[in-house]
């Protein structure tokens, strides 16, 4: 009898030691290690163009890709301004922190001359978002400054293995995009805000003839480049402005405008002119809002004798403007709003 009992429980032994190996097989064929079983991998470190940022640890679910604008490069959303201690944490780091998100950017500074149509600019973005896409099985958050805004509209209108780019889009967030065109490259109508400009032209036009002070950098970059393919491109009317595919129905464009405003006085009456963000009109910049969005448009004040250096200084310049503390509160805000999107409307694979 003791031996019989024996033989059944080294049989039973036996069974079991399978079943576990089996499941521990099966484990393992599904993705997930034993011991941390229910644990997903994080997102690749680097997704086509897309490259994940150090703050992130790819364990948010969520990929937030952000895009620069035509003069710009991914370290625009880490500008802050020297001297200010009321935003402790610049634009990519206030996204990174946010739970749920992995942050990634997109870098195309060195073909940012060309028209956002080019091979490596939106075409390739388009390849960047569907990897994001695929890899998270949700639907990317873009938040995109400038140009950058208008690149993002042509990728999500791009179609991958028949599949539109636009279905793996779940909200873009638009920083200063321009687009109805650029404010420096228009003749304006309204006559003050014609002076406002002409200022800004007349002044820089003497302080760029010699290689320019850091101070005024920017100033000078937006002359310099007048004559480049994407700065004829975004005048206002232009047809490739016109070109631009419609945003995917279910895509959420949530824009956020800057605007100086300018004190001119007349006859010694003063006035107030808006100026946008020097380069986009508040109306440009908020123009793409979905239905039902509530477009942020932060304000500063400057006078007209201080309009030139208010372009290299000012919170509200185009150049600047990622770096105000209400702008990075609002992304903060919708990607927020997005996570909880995304995590109702998955991507499909």
């Amino acid at each position: 009898m003791r031996a019989g009992a024996g033989i059944v429980r080294s049989v039973l032994m036996r069974r079991t030691f399978s079943a576990v190996v089996a499941c521990a097989l099966l484990t393992v064929a599904l993705g997930v290690a034993p011991a941390v079983a229910g644990k997903r991998a994080a997102l690749p470190r680097r997704c086509d163009g897309a490259v994940r940022v150090p703050e992130s640890n790819g364990q948010g679910r969520t990929a937030v890709l952000l895009v620069h604008g035509f003069l710009g490069s991914p370290d625009s959303f880490r500008r802050g301004i020297v001297g200010r201690h009321d935003n402790p944490r610049d634009l990519l780091e206030t996204v990174a922190a946010v739970d749920g998100a992995s942050a990634y950017t997109f870098d195309y500074s060195e073909h940012a001359s060309k028209w956002v149509t080019d091979q490596s600019i939106a075409p390739a973005l388009a390849q960047s978002i569907r990897c994001l896409a695929r890899a998270s099985g949700r639907k990317v958050v873009v938040v995109a400054h400038s140009m950058g805004g208008l690149a993002t509209r042509v990728a999500q209108g791009q179609v991958i293995k028949g599949r539109a780019v636009s279905e793996s889009v779940a909200r873009v967030i638009t920083i200063g995009t321009p687009t109805q065109g650029v404010l420096l490259l228009t003749y304006a109508k309204d006559r003050l805000t014609a002076f406002a400009l002409q200022t800004i032209l007349d002044n820089a036009g003497e302080l760029c003839d010699e290689p320019p002070d850091k101070d005024r950098r920017r100033l000078c970059e937006l002359l310099d480049a007048a004559d480049a393919p994407a700065t004829e491109a975004m005048a206002p009317d232009s047809g490739q402005l016109g070109a631009l595919p419609p945003w995917g129905i279910d895509v959420t464009v949530h824009p956020i405008a800057a605007d100086l405003i300018v004190r001119v006085s007349v006859l010694g009456v003063g006035v107030d002119v808006p100026l946008g963000d020097i380069v986009t009109t508040v109306d440009s910049a908020i123009a793409d809002a979905s239905p039902g969005e509530q477009p942020l448009v932060v304000e500063c004040h400057t006078e007209i004798d201080e309009l030139v250096d208010a372009v290299d200084r000012s919170l509200c310049s185009h150049g600047n403007e990622l770096a105000h503390p209400r702008i990075i509160r609002a992304v903060r805000d919708q990607v927020r709003a997005a996570l909880d999107q995304t995590g109702k409307r998955s991507s499909s694979r």
